[in-house]
């Protein structure tokens, strides 16, 4: 069993082990350090530490060992396994005007910019989510949340949103679940009202 695996090093295991029950390797990337830089990989034969990013864990059916790739090895070894993965989703908040309700002169301009990422991106999956902060009841932010978040896909689909190529417009609330800003209860935060658009 392996923990925080590199997803591009854990797809060209996969492709490898399944040609030949023998080679194979997991690549440490910056991202999958732990606190104190490493990362241990659980196996079967025991664990394993990497210590730096680039170091690798080269899988066996005998026994795994660690070593450095040099010489281009993970240029050549990565290329197609990174070419293969999704890109990463793009996240974008928009922010309220003062009422609440309506989005700001800021990120009304920013629609455009928005629909532009989209057009680049697809086809793409779209998904836009009404957040609030805590001032209020739970079910009544959920309510609001959901208002919020159709009001922007609205403005989207008055744009040409679904003529981009789109996969799906999901529309649904976070209500007060998900804050940028943690609060206590019953507490006003701007910064936690707003509109989040995910592109996926």
């Amino acid at each position: 069993m392996t923990r925080g695996v590199p997803r591009a090093g854990l797809l060209l295991a996969l492709a490898l082990l399944t040609g030949c029950a023998s080679s194979g390797y997991l690549v440490l990337q910056p991202a999958e350090q732990g606190p104190d830089g490493s990362l241990t990989l659980e196996t079967a034969s025991g664990p394993y530490v990497l210590q730096t990013p680039g170091q690798a864990l080269a899988l066996s059916a005998s026994r795994p060992w660690v070593f450095q790739p040099g010489g281009g090895q993970l240029e050549r070894d990565f290329t197609a396994a990174r070419a293969a993965l999704p890109p990463p989703v793009e996240r974008y908040q928009l922010y309220l005007d003062e009422s609440g309700s309506h989005l700001s002169e800021r990120s009304l301009a920013n629609l455009d910019y928005l629909l532009r990422r989209i057009q680049r991106r697809a086809p793409v999956a779209v998904s836009v989510i009404g957040h609030t902060d805590r001032l209020g009841p739970a079910e009544v932010n959920a309510r609001m949340g959901l208002l919020r978040a159709q009001r922007v896909a609205d403005l989207l689909r008055a744009r040409g949103v679904e003529r981009l190529g789109i996969l799906e417009l999901q529309v649904r609330s976070h209500g007060e679940r998900d804050l940028l800003v943690t609060t206590p209860d019953a507490t006003a935060e701007p910064r936690n009202r707003r509109v989040e658009v995910l592109l996926r």
